[in-house]
């Protein structure tokens, strides 16, 4: 719909242009309007002309073409004003749906593969990047109106007079050529540096904000408003560069066209002896038919040099959503059915994994990990117990070896339907923008009060939102109130029990509670083992205690294991 109303503003546009000749012919007080080169066009001309006269009943040509003119820019500007709203909303769609389409693409992607990328990246591909698409396809848009109109007018005028329209045509060809030999090498990569440079300022920000406190800390904000600094001239100097090539056709081809047109009355009075009143018709034409013509071919040039600046946004999106080696495997080899049943034991055989080729992170472990029990892993930080939940949680594949749910390979699993049976508690938790209500039962919103009532009494919450003004319906997140890190804590583990998972890890989900409430969950946590299978990662050696089985970890092998008499020795040299 877009372009057909592009095309139509440019063939009304055109057309009403055509009429200047006409008019001004009839002003001249000329009786014939022989002012096409072929006979049959003058023709069809005078004959529309005068049936449209007797059409509004009258027989003055000069009103008829006036009220053409009249009607022919008022479609075009009625044209225009469609072309407008439907471009705003055009823009606004392609910009959410490569947005929504990204956001999708970064949710299927695998942890490892995200890890490669830079947040502020991620987050500059999803916002800047996909508003400069929309940008991308409405200057396309913009290009092609301009396209049709000049095709347009160039028909119209080669019906009057062909020899003006060649050379014209000839100036056009020798402006082109010129100008693009001119930009080919300055504005060569410029798009490329425009985008990684953005990048590069998105998640220096992203870094910035996250680390303030670091930054105070080391005394680094000299540094750190440098490096933003640099970042923004290098860009700076690309966009300015753009600039230079983006704004120089519109001036240089108004001075050009005139240049022309002096030339003309100077041969015409000097070489001529024809007077150049004759030519008044004809010039008011092609003064009006190149100005719209430079106007549009100046600014057809201009965006050119746009699309040559933010068409890597274009290839980086295609990449992103057209890839799909990065893609979770997330088919269903066994059954969605079955992979909703409750997790079995948990077998896991002669694993292995690394982050890089040189560096093991887990060197041939093998361990069970008992339906209905509560198993601990301990270790010193970097020891491998994380990456193994990790492992567990099918975040990432093991270089070796194998995790079993009962018989069965987790990796046959749909990783979607396996992680529905599992929920995770970590040290830092992140909560959404709403009430805590709508974050405590963002995987169970069918939760009943008695289940979401017993959950907070088991994570210690119940205490401290009963104290809270809106209790349940506080709002907390961004622009909510500011709970300590160990009241979002407890939440996080009232949200891990409020969800159908038969499988609880808790990775360090207690660091930042108090004592007593860590105290008084820890004893409540084995009352979970009737129907939950429980991991536990802690520094909290007391916690142990509680352990049907521990597993000692150091350098990424296990280096001890039983219950908590046992592993003593082991776990007092932490």
């Amino acid at each position: 719909i877009l372009l057909i109303v592009t095309m139509l503003a440019a063939g009304f546009e055109a057309i009403g242009i055509a009429m200047i000749l006409p008019l001004v012919t009839l002003i001249s007080n000329k009786e014939n309007l022989e002012i096409f080169t072929n006979d049959w066009v003058n023709n069809f001309f005078n004959n529309f002309l005068n049936n449209f006269g007797k059409f509004i009943g009258s027989e003055n040509q000069l009103m008829s073409v006036v009220l053409l003119i009249f009607m022919f820019f008022l479609l075009k500007n009625l044209m225009i004003y469609l072309r407008s709203v439907l471009t705003v909303y055009f823009r606004d769609t392609i910009r959410a749906d490569i947005s929504i389409r990204l956001l999708k693409k970064y949710t299927d992607m695998s942890i490892s593969e995200l890890a490669l990328n830079d947040p502020g990246k991620l987050i500059n591909n999803l916002t800047e990047e996909s508003r400069l698409i929309g940008k991308f396809y409405v200057t396309c848009i913009s290009f092609l109106s301009k396209i049709f109109l000049i095709i347009a007018v160039y028909f119209f005028l080669i019906t009057i007079n062909y020899k003006i329209v060649f050379y014209l045509t000839i100036f056009i060809i020798f402006f082109l050529i010129s100008f693009k030999l001119l930009s080919k090498i300055t504005i060569h990569d410029s798009g490329s540096k425009r985008l990684k440079y953005t990048q590069d300022i998105t998640n220096q920000s992203q870094q910035a904000i996250f680390a303030m406190r670091d930054i105070k800390l080391l005394n680094l904000k000299t540094i750190t408003i440098d490096n933003f600094s640099l970042v923004f001239s290098k860009l700076k100097k690309t966009l300015l560069k753009l600039s230079i090539f983006q704004s120089m056709p519109a001036p240089l081809i108004e001075v050009l066209s005139l240049f022309v047109f002096t030339c003309f009355i100077f041969y015409v009075e000097t070489f001529t002896e024809k007077n150049i009143l004759e030519f008044i018709p004809t010039l008011a034409l092609f003064a009006v038919a190149f100005q719209r013509i430079g106007s549009n071919f100046s600014s057809a040039i201009s965006e050119s040099v746009f699309f040559s600046a933010y068409m890597p946004s274009i290839h980086l999106a295609n990449s992103l959503l057209v890839n799909e080696d990065n893609i979770e495997n997330n088919n269903k080899t066994i059954d969605k059915i079955e992979s909703n049943r409750i997790v079995q034991e948990l077998s896991i055989k002669d694993l292995s994994y690394s982050y890089t080729k040189d560096r093991k992170i887990l060197k041939n472990i093998s361990l069970n990990i008992k339906k209905n029990s509560i198993t601990a892993f301990v270790g010193k930080s970097g020891s491998g117990k994380s990456t193994l939940l990790d492992l567990i949680c099918a975040f990432y594949n093991p270089d070796t070896g194998e995790i079993r749910d009962g018989f069965n390979n987790i990796n046959l699993y749909s990783k979607d339907h396996w992680r529905e049976k599992i929920s995770v508690v970590s040290s830092n938790s992140f909560f959404f923008p709403g009430t805590i209500r709508q974050n405590i039962i963002l995987s169970n919103k069918n939760a009943s009060l008695k289940k979401i009532d017993l959950a907070l009494d088991i994570s210690q919450s119940k205490k401290f939102i009963n104290e809270l003004k809106n209790g349940l319906d506080t709002l907390v997140g961004i622009d909510g109130n500011k709970l300590s890190s160990g009241q979002y804590q407890r939440l996080a583990i009232a949200r891990s029990l409020i969800k159908d998972s038969s499988l609880i890890i808790f990775d360090e989900a207690t660091s930042n509670i108090d004592n007593q409430n860590e105290k008084a969950f820890i004893e409540k946590l084995p009352k979970l083992k009737d129907d939950k299978t429980i991991i536990i990662v802690t520094h909290n050696l007391k916690n142990l205690k509680i352990a049907d089985y521990i597993y000692f970890f150091e350098d990424g092998e296990i280096l001890g294991e039983g219950k908590f008499d046992d592993v003593s020795e082991l776990i007092n040299k932490l």
